[in-house]
């Protein structure tokens, strides 16, 4: 759909079939369009082209398809002409089902389409589907179908039939032999008495409901004349490879067989999961790559040029400078430049009774063509246990293409599951017992759950008992689950008691439900999930998780009743200081942390805090263990988990060096320490902004201390109070920003609780309550015995409080004087989170104290906060997505069209509730936000759970559920996150890609979800970040020899970065990267890099021998930590023990370039997308006034900076003396929207800029800053230095750009023939000479580009430059396309040409942005084409000199150029000329008098005074005038200001250079010289603005003096129209 609610309908070739939306289209049209009116679709234009012409090849896999004589309509120029529709479709080999996309309207009456598909690739005859047997091609998909691999070559299918029969089939292809013959003819099927037989068809059907089918004709009835048919359906069955045939029933003269096979399926990712036939499971999802591919060699003498790139249940990932066939092949082959696809990923795994697995890729590249042996290349691999890893191994070639591997790993090895009865189930590994019993329902209840659509009946190892109308359901004795919805009544499946206790995960399965799509039985599976907190018997326990493709039904139910034995230790602890520490926070009652070191080391350590584990899937540690680890290299479920530490009653204490420790010890025997058992020690850091980290291993000494590091806000100590509370029976906690929410408990009557010592009390939640004396009271105590009588207890107030530690307060003060009236009555209630099941639950009377305060506790779950764990384990190890956690702020999803929802802004956090949003208020605890003008505010759901791995493709997804209700039946809004890793710095943004009525699909590419363990050696002192495509660059740390100071220090160590310490006075220090006094703590040619998660870890070994520990030496860790103003920083120790030291190192040098978002949202929901002006290559440079130079860059660092300024500097400036000073840090970056009154204005704001550079004196030593505000233009532009307001030490700039436009704010021109038509003006001139071939050259780092441009059409020999305006080249191997000639727009603004075009290219950068270029033309008698920069959306920008930009939008004759000139094609009659004269004199005239009138000074001033008595005040509007400058260099044209522009500018004050503002037009006075073309260059070239103030025509009335306007960028424009000063 277009930005108006529009669809197009389209049919290729022939009239649209009937389209049911009020009374249809035309039935001769071929395209026709309709919109939506309040919701309702109603025919707009009913026949917008007709398909009467053939497709046209407008170059390789581009071709053109026109639909034309449509119905009436009337152009943009009034002409009648008729409706035509244009489809550019091209050639993308493995695009399955990807529709046509509306493109634009050109005009009024041509609409233009762009379709991607295989269709418009060049036919290979061999391959067609019309000559290849048993191929069909889907047309909606494009894929084709090959069941070629079915046909029996020898042998056949025997198939038994009703009533006894047996079927001889094949498939395609005769039955060989002599028993199945007719005619002297062998036939495809028969029966033994040939009574029942079918013709050999080779032609596959695909229907348009999606049914393949194969059929043969049989015999003729003589009665009735009919054939008899045999039909065989083909069915997708990911699950069976080749498959079988099998009978279904006999319906009239048809014979139906049903055939399940891979090979019907689509092609995609497929489960890696494999069960054999005795229950046996295997998991390959650790062969599936989502980065890389396995490359393998063949190992045959003949074939030595032949390599093979594989995957793993999923598709080869992309490879650069590789043309491996695109869509989801699972193999490549590559031989001498040529590459084949090796066959589609379409069935799972299989096991075979052997025990070994095998996955087989099918329909690749034909192969042998036109040879007795011609076929389609496929692929087998097989898969053997091993006890070592191995990489997949060449096997051999059969005769017919298919390519075998052998691939002996770890991954091939089984885990065997553990069937229970009577509901219990046994762990073989410890022999633990779990026993589900209790959560059986008793007498006629159940478990009801709603879900998807549908509302669920649920009981645990029995049947359900129904009665009435849902007794439908289980008219099927023993039915342990029920599906309704209305009326609908379906059984689930049959119960049983078995538990299945695999490798951690406990579940239950019921099986033989009722038929679901007429070929599947529906099945039930619970997956029990351990959760101490649950008890599992409330229905907020149990949750639906969704229907797979063959119906069955997965629930997730979490209760207490799934874990292993449990143990806690106290997890508090207070310091010599007096200060209070507490980690219960981090104690997850159903879930571990996990770092995952399997690429270091092959292990994977599992742990919690003052908690013994939490069983999970893969997590079956020994039971009462707090912290194991997994050795992944052993798949035996008895030998691979190792118990590195027990909880004990008090494992929390502080040590010596302050710092909190948690130990957990006695572990397994120590292999490395005789006698010695395993422990493991976490210390903690403290940081008030570490929110959501996880323990990260620091060392681990002689297998047998494990060491691990914390940096974490919840190890800072305990504060008493935080009030973050509100008035309004909300709190909000300061460091989630989760609000508590009690508005819920207020009610009418109140509650009631006894102190059991005669007095009881009445109160009620944020509200008031009836009490005798007092009109406010909020809690009102009674006497039970003597008098009776009652006191207020505290005057009622909604100001919910939230206390440090997690703990809610309301505190109502001011009630009745107490004990002689030495005390007021006071009431304190405590809210704290209960557990699980506890809904809203019930008030406790607590205590009373001496001064009559009365504290009441209530545990509810309204005082919980839903904190879920931000990370996951993924095929190559954890993945944290903490870091895209917004405190503050929040991200903005952008439609992946932004022209279908205008008006519409989509909020997001990760992991969090949203964050409070200037101007908008979200629903409370909103993790995800849909704003839409006028409109409220939508929750399109909660954080409930935490981030799951998606093991089909790689990709990490977060749900959030319980949203708003949806206009779909009584359901809530969900919304899922799709998280790809793309490497880079930049963390990217998420892009809608998906809505229905009741969910939202994002996706978000991101390098944050790339993992990024790794190490390096440390030879050239640098790491390559893989996440990052960064280099990390520690040689300005590493201390060169010198007499003083060779190495850093710290007390007694001294420390060096990738090099000896040099100068030492101690002797044994000679080659150590690290000593002390007395020896070496690690050799600094041992130096190793470790990237762990943020930080960077540099490792020394091989030092002093420790004593005591044979075979053991000494070493040293250094963590470097990022600290962008500490610059070098400083080691400091951190921890120590016998053989190992810990540094820490705060410096600048680690911290990789920042990268922050560019998008910027208004009120209106409009959505500015400021990426393109994001530089990547360079920086934005300009000029004031006085000479000072500007570097500037938006949302990034500045690139090539003066020496001194910072690359985090977003601005930076370079005065006339030289000295440089930052303005403002990017990492600082707030975006804001401000208002005029008639437009929003985009603004960037950055801080921490040099107070230095301020114009006065700072009293407060407060930073700098800079404010960046943008208005839309039709041109990139240029950032305008405005003002520098000393007071506040603010720089202000202004830039007008087409990137600050709306969607459809920007006008493009139109060209005809080479010939651009002003609007305005009606001016024309050419551009002919531009449409030629010109090559530009670039050089980035070690890389040299050649850039091709010809806005006309590149024509090249390769398929990627051929066609297209702009192309850069790279050597020999790489060519991409940066624009194509289809999508080139013109833009013209104050005389200043560019052109924008667009590929269709996606950028590796920000995957929902398309590669493009901008030409920026510059006017210049000479021509010359550059290069300049590349921003962070892959937008191009070249500057191109040229005498076709001398453009002249005014009056007079333009200068002359070769290959450009201006023609005024408007010619007016005589009579319109002699009105002009009439009208001049007439104006002469009323000028005569009115000189007259005002000739004197006190008229004009009285005039003056009464006009503005009655005007409105408006802001000056400035204008300027263009006048020559000296002093500076050519290219350095600047806007100077003749008034100044505000009333206390300073002295110095100017604007920036003019090259990104329009160039003058001449005068009529000035056209004569102009024609001369070296005066012509004089005047456009080198010249000076002055600014002066002129009535704006649209506004009544201007105010005369100049004052500072509120808005200083409201009004501001170029009058280009002024005349040129000379």
């Amino acid at each position: 759909m277009d930005s108006k609610q529009r669809k197009y309908y389209i049919n290729v070739c022939r009239p649209l079939n009937h389209v049911h939306v009020g009374s249809g289209c035309d039935p001769l049209a071929s395209a026709c369009l309709t919109q939506f009116n309040n919701g309702k679709e109603e025919v707009l234009k009913s026949n917008i082209g007709k398909g009467i012409h053939r497709p046209v090849i407008e170059r390789d896999g581009h071709l053109l398809l026109e639909f034309t004589d449509g119905q009436s309509c009337i152009e943009t120029d009034k002409t009648v002409t008729v409706y035509r529709t244009k489809i550019y479709l091209e050639c993308s080999k493995g695009y399955l089902s990807v529709g046509p996309r509306f493109e634009e309207m050109v005009g009024a009456c041509t609409v233009v389409l762009h379709w991607q598909t295989e269709a418009a690739c060049a036919i290979d005859t061999a391959e067609s589907p019309n000559t290849t047997p048993c191929a069909v091609k889907d047309l909606n998909s494009q894929y084709s179908y090959n069941l070629e691999p079915l046909m029996k070559k020898s042998g056949f299918y025997s198939v038994p039939g009703g009533n006894g029969q047996k079927f001889n089939m094949n498939i395609c292809s005769a039955v060989p032999g002599d028993d199945c013959k007719h005619e002297g003819a062998n036939l495809a099927l028969c029966n033994g008495d040939k009574s029942i037989y079918g013709k050999v068809n080779k032609k596959l059907e695909w229907s348009d409901d999606g049914l393949l089918t194969l059929s043969y004709d049989g015999k003729i009835d003589s009665k009735t004349g009919r054939t008899m048919k045999i039909v065989i359906t083909f069915t997708c069955r990911r699950d069976i490879p080749l498959g079988i045939p099998r009978y279904i029933r006999k319906d009239g003269e048809n014979y139906l067989f049903e055939f399940g096979t891979s090979l019907a399926c689509l092609p995609k990712p497929v489960d890696c999961l494999v069960t054999d036939n005795v229950g046996n499971q295997y998991d390959l999802t650790p062969l599936a790559r989502t980065q890389g591919n396995w490359q393998v060699v063949d190992t045959r003498s003949s074939h030595k040029d032949l390599t093979y790139f594989i995957n793993v249940c999923r598709p080869i990932n992309h490879m650069t400078n590789s043309t491996c066939p695109g869509g989801p092949v699972g193999a490549c082959q590559v031989s001498k430049g040529k590459r084949f696809s090796m066959g589609y990923v379409q069935s799972n795994p299989v096991a075979a009774e052997d025990g070994s697995l095998s996955i087989h890729y099918y329909h690749g590249t034909l192969c042998h063509n036109t040879t007795k042996h011609q076929g389609y290349r496929s692929t087998r691999i097989n898969f053997y246990c091993s006890n070592t890893e191995h990489d997949p191994v060449f096997e051999g070639e059969s005769a017919d293409c298919e390519y075998t591997f052998i691939w002996k790993t770890l991954a091939a090895c089984s885990f065997k599951r553990q069937v229970g009865k009577d509901c219990k189930v046994e762990d073989p590994l410890y022999h633990y017992h779990f026993d589900f019993n209790t959560l059986k329902k008793a007498d006629s209840s159940h478990y009801k759950v709603t879900g998807g659509g549908y509302t669920f009946m649920l009981d645990v190892c029995q049947p359900l008992k129904l009665k009435g109308d849902y007794g439908l359901c289980t008219s099927k004795s023993g039915v342990g689950a029920c599906q309704t919805k209305g009326q609908l009544r379906m059984d689930l499946g049959q119960s049983n008691d078995r538990l299945i206790y695999t490798d951690g995960d406990i579940s239950l399965r019921y099986e033989n439900g009722s038929l679901c799509h007429k070929k599947f039985n529906r099945t039930t599976i619970i997956w029990f999930k351990c959760d101490h907190s649950k008890d599992g018997t409330h229905l907020s326990d149990i949750k639906y998780i969704n229907e797979t493709g063959d119906c069955t039904y997965v629930f997730e139910w979490s209760t207490r009743r799934a874990c292993a034995p449990y143990k806690m230790g106290e997890c508090s602890v207070r310091g010599k200081d007096g200060q209070q520490y507490d980690l219960s926070d981090l104690a997850l009652p159903n879930d571990n942390y996990i770092y995952d070191n399997r690429a270091l080391s092959k292990k994977k350590y599992i742990l919690n805090v003052c908690s013994t584990v939490v069983l999970k899937k893969g997590m079956a540690c020994p039971p009462n263990v707090s912290s194991c680890y997994v050795d992944t290299n052993d798949k035996n479920p008895k030998t691979k988990y190792h118990s590195i530490g027990e909880v004990s009653r008090n494992p929390l204490s502080i040590n010596p060096s302050g710092h909190l420790t948690l130990t957990y010890q006695n572990g397994e025997q120590c292999t490395g320490m005789k006698g010695a058992r395993a422990q493991t020690v976490i210390t903690f850091q403290c940081d008030e902004k570490a929110m959501d980290t996880t323990p990260r291993l620091l060392y681990h000494e002689n297998d047998c201390v494990y060491n691990f590091l914390w940096i974490t806000s919840k190890a800072c100590p305990i504060a008493t109070k935080h009030d973050s509370g509100t008035n309004n029976c909300t709190a909000v906690n300061p460091l989630t920003k989760y609000t508590f929410d009690l508005n819920k408990l207020h009610t009418g009557t109140g509650y009631h609780v006894s102190d059991s010592r005669g007095h009881t009390m009445d109160f009620n939640v944020c509200g008031a309550i009836k009490c005798s004396k007092a009109n406010k009271s909020g809690a009102c105590q009674d006497e039970t015995t003597g008098d009776k009588r009652q006191f207020n207890a505290g005057n009622y107030n909604k100001h919910l409080e939230y206390i440090e530690d997690g703990l809610l307060a309301l505190n109502y003060s001011g009630g009745e004087k107490c004990h002689h009236n030495n005390h007021a009555r006071s009431t304190v209630i405590n809210f704290v989170c209960g557990a699980k099941g506890t809904g809203i639950g019930q008030p406790q009377f607590v205590d009373e104290t001496d001064d009559c305060t009365y504290y009441i506790a209530w545990h509810t779950e309204l005082a919980c906060e839903n904190r879920v764990k931000c990370s996951v384990e993924t095929s190559n190890g954890i993945v944290d997505l903490s870091p895209l956690i917004k405190s503050s702020g929040h991200y903005i999803a952008v439609p992946d069209d932004l022209n279908t929802q205008p008006g519409t802004v989509y909020y997001i956090n990760v992991c969090r509730p949203l964050n409070p949003i200037k101007h908008t208020l979200c629903p409370s605890n909103a993790a995800a936000c849909k704003v839409k003008a006028r409109t409220r505010p939508q929750s399109l759901g909660k954080v409930n759970s935490a981030p799951r791995f998606n093991s089909k493709d790689g990709s990490i997804i977060i749900s959030y559920d319980h949203g708003e209700k949806c206009l779909a039946g009584n359901r809530t809004i969900t919304s899922k996150i799709y998280f790809y890793c793309l490497p880079g710095l930049s963390q990217g943004h998420p892009v809608l890609v998906q809505k229905t009525a009741c969910q939202y699909k994002f996706e978000w590419y991101t390098n944050v979800a790339c993992t990024k363990q790794q190490t390096e050696n440390a030879t050239n002192c640098t790491f390559y970040d893989s996440s990052r495509l960064y280099t990390y660059d520690l040689a300005p740390l590493t201390k060169r020899a010198k007499k003083t100071n060779s190495y850093w220090t710290y007390e007694d160590y001294q420390i060096n970065v990738c090099g000896p310490i040099h100068n030492s006075h101690s002797p044994k220090c000679k080659g150590a990267g690290v000593c002390d006094t007395y020896d070496s703590w690690g050799d600094y040619k041992s130096a190793e890099f470790k990237l762990d998660g943020e930080n960077l870890v540099l490792s020394y070994s091989n030092g002093k021998i420790c004593p005591g520990v044979v075979g053991n030496k000494s070493s040293s860790q250094i963590i470097f930590e990022c600290a962008q103003n500490v610059g070098l920083g400083q080691p400091e120790i951190f921890q120590q023990s016998q053989c190992h030291v810990v540094f820490r190192w705060l410096t600048n040098v680690i911290c990789p370039p920042v990268m922050k978002t560019c998008l910027i949202s208004d009120d209106a929901g409009e959505i500015y997308d400021l990426n393109a002006l994001s530089l990547t290559t360079s920086s934005w440079t300009f000029k004031d006034k006085k000479g000072n130079k500007y570097w500037l860059n938006i949302c990034q660092g500045i690139h090539h900076p003066p020496s001194g300024c910072p690359q985090d500097s977003a601005v930076c400036m370079k005065t006339i003396d030289n000295k440089v000073f930052k303005l403002g840090d990017v990492s600082t970056q707030t975006t804001d929207i401000q208002h005029d009154g008639t437009r929003s204005i985009p603004t960037l704001v950055y801080n921490k800029g040099n107070p230095a550079a301020c114009s006065k004196p700072r009293s407060d030593n407060d930073f700098g800053s800079v404010t960046i505000s943008f208005q839309c233009g039709n041109h990139t532009g240029k950032p305008v230095y405005v003002k520098d307001v000393g007071s506040s030490c603010n720089f202000a700039f202004f830039w007008q750009s087409s990137v600050a436009c709306k969607v459809a704010e920007r006008k493009r021109i139109e060209v005809k023939d080479g010939i651009i038509t002003d609007p305005h003006t009606g001016v024309q001139f050419s551009i002919k000479s531009l449409l030629r071939q010109t090559k530009v050259f670039e050089q980035r780092g070690n890389d040299h580009y050649k850039y091709l441009l010809n806005l006309g059409g590149i024509d090249s020999d390769d398929q990627t430059c051929k066609g297209s305006a702009v192309c850069q080249i790279k050597g020999t191997a790489f060519q991409r396309n940066l624009g194509l000639v289809k999508h080139i727009k013109y833009f013209l603004q104050d005389s200043l040409l560019e052109a924008t075009i667009e590929s269709d290219d996606k950028c590796g950068k920000i995957p929902s942005k398309k590669v493009s270029s901008i030409v920026r033309f510059h006017c210049s008698q000479t021509t010359n084409v550059k290069f300049f920069t590349e921003s962070q959306d892959c937008t191009y920008f070249f500057d191109w000199d040229t005498p076709v930009a001398c453009i002249q939008l005014g009056p007079g004759k333009p200068p002359s150029s070769k290959g450009s000139g201006t023609t005024n094609t408007s010619h007016k009659p005589k009579s319109k000329h002699i009105a002009t004269i009439i009208a001049v004199f007439l104006s002469i005239v009323l000028i005569c008098g009115v000189v007259i009138l005002f000739h004197k000074k006190e008229r004009r001033k009285e005039f003056i005074l009464r006009m503005k008595s009655c005007c409105c005040r408006l802001p000056n509007v400035p204008s300027y005038r263009y006048t020559k400058l000296t002093g500076l260099d050519d290219d350095e044209n600047v806007l100077l200001e003749s008034t100044s522009m505000f009333s206390h500018d300073r002295a110095d004050n100017g604007i920036a250079d003019n090259s990104s503002l329009p160039p003058p037009s001449p005068s009529p006075a000035s056209s004569k010289s102009a024609n001369n073309s070296k005066e012509t260059n004089k005047l456009l070239t080198g010249t000076k603005v002055t600014k002066s103030k002129r009535k704006d025509t649209n506004t009544p009335c201007v105010k005369s003096e100049i004052n500072e306007p509120t808005n200083p960028f409201s009004s501001y424009h170029d009058d280009s129209d002024d005349d040129l000063i000379l």
